[in-house]
């Protein structure tokens, strides 16, 4: 939230089910609101709907394009440009993305149908085009929602490409992003923040 309010974000809606009490305790008015300057807006699921069913939510909430984050990243990225790219290229939803280069900690092989060994590659590194967790969408997307339906944002994008809405991706720099999924990244991500 803060990364956004700098850059000119005010208006936040956030969608709340695990440890929503301790949410709603640190987001309380004198807490956090006259500190920032900014509008939160707390909605509360009555069961887990995924990362994309608490959207529906929203629906007569949201009329314009808008920008959804999962709640355990950083993304560094140049959002206006990002809004703007997605406007420009009649994206439905643009998948904000990131290179990454991945290190196998083993040798590999490679096996024929016979199960032959026909190659070998010590440790290899694998390049490739990740997901960040932070979308630019158009609120019709919440229209492929059903009530109550839970789905992952990553199925509602495929139901998106199935129905023929363009999908596009925003790619940042590889060190634009961080994700606290493990306990190495989370301590990288506080000493970043401090």
């Amino acid at each position: 939230i803060d990364q956004f309010s700098v850059a000119g974000f005010w208006d936040f809606n956030i969608i709340i089910n695990y440890k929503k009490e301790l949410i709603k305790a640190f987001f309380s008015k004198d807490a956090y609101y006259n500190k920032n300057n900014i509008d939160i807006s707390l909605w509360e699921e009555k069961a887990f709907q995924g990362t994309a069913g608490g959207l529906k939510l929203l629906q007569d909430e949201i009329k314009s394009t808008f920008i959804l984050s999962n709640c355990d990243i950083l993304v560094n990225a140049d959002y206006e440009s990002a809004i703007k790219e997605h406007k420009q290229n009649g994206n439905f939803i643009t998948v904000v993305c990131a290179p990454q280069k991945i290190q196998i900690p083993y040798g590999t092989i490679k096996t024929n149908a016979e199960n032959e060994v026909i190659a070998l590659e010590e440790k290899p590194l694998i390049e490739c085009i990740v997901n960040t967790g932070l979308y630019v969408i158009e609120p019709q997307v919440i229209e492929l929602i059903e009530d109550e339906e839970f789905i992952h944002l990553t199925d509602l994008i495929c139901r998106c490409i199935k129905k023929g809405y363009k999908v596009g991706s925003y790619k940042i720099m590889e060190n634009g992003w961080m994700d606290m999924g493990e306990i190495s990244k989370l301590k990288k991500m506080e000493d970043t923040l401090i």
